[in-house]
């Protein structure tokens, strides 16, 4: 009966995670005089490959909301039209000339890219438990000592004129997200958000 309530417990502290947020704006470069041409056709890019199928998604639809909001008519990405990507060779966005082609062979103007350069997953130490544990069962137990971890990532957004592979922004940004290891994506599309803010306030 304890085990049982134990786990009930456990299960309604953790299924009430916090929500995620930006914790800093590491690093951000634009280029001066950046002016968007919403007309031309943008492919969102993202590691598809590093995600579960819940993140893939949440990352997938945030980053589309965003570029949405900011304006873009037309949006592609690597999951609706990876047959197009794959049957023009561009698959592998470390090479600049594969950014090149993105233009010269699909009419793409440009590519926003989202890399995580670091992710740290929460964690919960077997001592942090056992004193939750009687936090939530012993009205007289002294509280205070927190959960454990965050679930911390720095990711890296570039956004790219693909004609001549050129860098227009770039931005890397913490971010604290879900304490069951997924990803917050609200908190994507807010990230996305700021580095076309920023490119707005440097174009004025």
């Amino acid at each position: 009966m304890r085990k049982l309530l134990f786990w009930g417990l456990f299960f309604i502290f953790f299924s009430c995670s916090p929500r995620g947020h930006i914790k800093a704006i590491e690093k951000i470069e634009v280029e001066p005089f950046v002016d968007l041409i919403l007309s031309e056709i943008i492919l969102i890019n993202f590691p598809s490959r590093e995600l579960s199928q819940k993140d893939y998604n949440s990352v997938l639809e945030s980053m589309r909301i965003a570029v949405q909001q900011r304006g873009f008519h037309e949006i592609w990405d690597i999951d609706e039209n990876e047959m197009e990507l794959i049957a023009n060779g561009v698959n592998d966005f470390s090479l600049k000339r594969n950014i090149q082609r993105l233009n010269d062979n699909l009419g793409i103007g440009y590519f926003l890219d989202m890399e995580i350069l670091n992710r740290k997953p929460f964690k919960i130490s077997p001592l942090v438990t056992q004193l939750q544990y009687r936090e939530l069962t012993d009205p007289y137990s002294m509280g205070g000592l927190g959960l454990g971890s965050e679930h911390n990532l720095l990711t890296r957004y570039s956004l790219y004129q693909t004609d001549g592979a050129i860098l227009l922004a770039q931005l890397e940004v913490s971010s604290q997200h879900l304490e069951n290891n997924s990803l917050d994506p609200k908190v994507i599309q807010k990230e996305v958000e700021a580095l076309f803010q920023h490119i707005l306030i440097n174009g004025n």
